[in-house]
C-alpha cells in the first residue's frame, strides 16, 4: 500500500502518528474483505462514474454498505459507533482520490424513541432538581430549564457574564466562528424568578466557598470545590461530559432510568432534554415563534447573527406571559409573576 493515492489520503487525513499507523489496517481490511487494491477501488468507481445515469450501480457506495453492515453483524460483531467510524475512514479515502459517496453515517436506533416513559416532562424535571445535591448542580438544571442554553453554551460562562443579574432577561457575550474567523456575539436570553433563586443561592455559596472570585472565572465547575482560595480555576471548567455524566447518575439514583436501559443508548434526561422541554411546554401554550427560537438560539428570520435581537422588551414581555407554565407543578414556581 505505498500507492501515491494512499500517500495522499495519509498525507490529509492521518496527520496524527496513531491514525497514520491505523489507517493503513483499515483500509487493507477493506480491501481484503472486497478481494481488490486501492487503486482498483479507485478505478472501478471512476469507470462507474464515466457511465450513464441509468447503467450506474453504485459500486462504491454499496461496498462501504456491505463493509458497515458486516462490521456490525446487528449487535454480533463491533459496536455501532466503531463499526461506523471505521467506514468512515474508507469514504475518507475515497473523498481524497476525488471519488465523493453519499454514504452517511447511520444512526443508532434507540428504543426509548418510542417509549413514552422516558420523555423529559415537567413532573420528572421537578424530580431531578428536588434529588439533586449540591447549589451548583441545582443552579444549573434550573438555568437550563429557564433559559433554553444549550449545554456548551452554559459550560462557556464565567462569573462577569450574571454580575447583573436579575429576574427576567441577561446579555452574555460569547465567541463565536464565522467563515474562520472568531467574532464575539451576545446572547440574549430570559431568566425565571426560580432558576434566579437558585442561581443567586450558587452564588452565595461560592463566594462563601472560594472568598473573591474573578470575573475570568467559569460560573460553574466540574467539581465543587471546598477550600477557599482555590487556584487554577480555568483548569476545573464544567464541560459536557462531565454535565451529563453527572445527570445520569442523577438519574440513576432517582430510579427514573436503570442501568440496563443506558447500556445501549443515551441518557433520555441529559443536559439537551431541557431545551426539548422548553419546546414541549411553551409552544402549545402560544409563545411568539422569534422568542421561542431566540431562546434556543436558532436563527431568527431577518435577524443576521444567531441568538442577537434588540427587541428586548417585547420579548421579554412574552417571555414573562408565559414563562411560568415552566414552573407550573413546582413549589418556587407559585409565584410566576414576580419578575
Amino acid at each position: 500500500m505505498t500507492s501515491k493515492i494512499v500517500e495522499n489520503w495519509l498525507n490529509k487525513r492521518a496527520t496524527a502518528e496513531s491514525t497514520r499507523n491505523r489507517y493503513p489496517r483499515i483500509l487493507e481490511r477493506f480491501c481484503k474483505f472486497h478481494g481488490t487494491t486501492p487503486v482498483g477501488l479507485i478505478q472501478e468507481a471512476e469507470a462507474e462514474h464515466q457511465k450513464p445515469l441509468d447503467d450506474r450501480t453504485d459500486i462504491a457506495f454499496n461496498r462501504l454498505n456491505d463493509f458497515f453492515l458486516t462490521l456490525y453483524d446487528k449487535g454480533n460483531g463491533l459496536e455501532h459507533d466503531s463499526a461506523r467510524n471505521l467506514t468512515m475512514v474508507i469514504k475518507g479515502f475515497y473523498s481524497c482520490a476525488g471519488v465523493h459517496i453519499d454514504w452517511r453515517k447511520p444512526k443508532r436506533k434507540s428504543t426509548m424513541q418510542k417509549d413514552r416513559n422516558h420523555i423529559m416532562t415537567l413532573d420528572k424535571a421537578d424530580l431531578l432538581l428536588k434529588a439533586a445535591k449540591g447549589h451548583q448542580l441545582k443552579a444549573v438544571l434550573a438555568l437550563l430549564r429557564s433559559s433554553a442554553l444549550s449545554p456548551s453554551d452554559l459550560c462557556e460562562l464565567n462569573t462577569q457574564d450574571l454580575i447583573e443579574m436579575k429576574p427576567g432577561w441577561f446579555m452574555i457575550t460569547k465567541t463565536r466562528k464565522k467563515n474562520r474567523e472568531r467574532l464575539a456575539l451576545p446572547i440574549l436570553t430570559f431568566l425565571g424568578p426560580p432558576a434566579f433563586k437558585y442561581l443567586q443561592e450558587y452564588k452565595a455559596w461560592r463566594e462563601r466557598e472560594l472568598g473573591e472570585v474573578k470575573d475570568d472565572d467559569p460560573l460553574f465547575l466540574t467539581n465543587e470545590p471546598k477550600r477557599k482560595n482555590l487556584r487554577g480555576l480555568k483548569d476545573h471548567r464544567l464541560t459536557v461530559r462531565a454535565l451529563n455524566y453527572q445527570l445520569r447518575e442523577l438519574a440513576l439514583s432517582t430510579g427514573l432510568v436503570t442501568k440496563k436501559e443506558l447500556e445501549s443508548r443515551q441518557n433520555p434526561y441529559g443536559a439537551h432534554k431541557y431545551r426539548h422541554l422548553f419546546t414541549t411546554v411553551l409552544k402549545p401554550f402560544g409563545m411568539a415563534e422569534v422568542v421561542r427560537q431566540m431562546c434556543l438560539g436558532h436563527k431568527i428570520p431577518g435577524i443576521d447573527s444567531s441568538y442577537y435581537d434588540t427587541c428586548e422588551k417585547v420579548h421579554l414581555k412574552e417571555y414573562k406571559r408565559c414563562h411560568w407554565q415552566l414552573w407550573l407543578r413546582c413549589q418556587c414556581g407559585k409565584t410566576g409573576q414576580a419578575y
